[in-house]
C-alpha cells in the first residue's frame, strides 16, 4: 500500500506534464498553421491574438480546416467558404470572426 502512495504522485506528474505538453503543441501548432496562411508584416501578432481566443474543444477542428485552405492556396486554388459543412464551417466562421478582430 505504501508503494502504491508513493507512486500515485509520480504518475499524477506524468499525466499533467503531457496535458501541458499537448496543449503547448497545439498552440504551436496554430502558430504555424495561422502564420502559412496568414501572410503579412504583423502575423505574430494577428495569429498569437488568434491563438489566444480560439480554444477548447474547436481548435482541433479550426486548425485542420485551415490547413486545409493552406494546402488549397498553395496549389494556386482557394475553397470556397460555401462549400463546407457542419464543423468545418463553424470553423471557417470562427477564423474569420476571430482574424477581424485581431486585425
Amino acid at each position: 500500500m505504501f508503494g502504491m502512495k508513493m507512486k500515485a504522485p509520480a504518475v499524477l506528474a506524468g499525466i499533467l506534464a503531457f496535458g501541458l505538453s499537448t496543449a503547448a503543441f497545439a498552440a504551436d501548432d496554430f502558430i504555424a498553421v495561422c502564420k502559412a496562411g496568414t501572410p503579412t508584416p504583423d502575423n505574430d501578432k494577428v495569429c498569437g491574438c488568434m491563438s489566444d481566443k480560439i480554444t477548447g474543444s474547436d481548435r482541433p477542428t479550426v486548425i485542420a480546416t485551415m490547413r486545409k485552405v493552406n494546402d488549397a492556396m498553395a496549389k494556386g486554388g482557394a475553397l470556397d467558404p460555401s462549400t463546407f459543412q457542419g464543423d468545418q464551417a463553424k470553423a471557417i466562421a470562427t477564423v474569420m470572426e476571430v482574424q477581424m478582430k485581431c486585425m
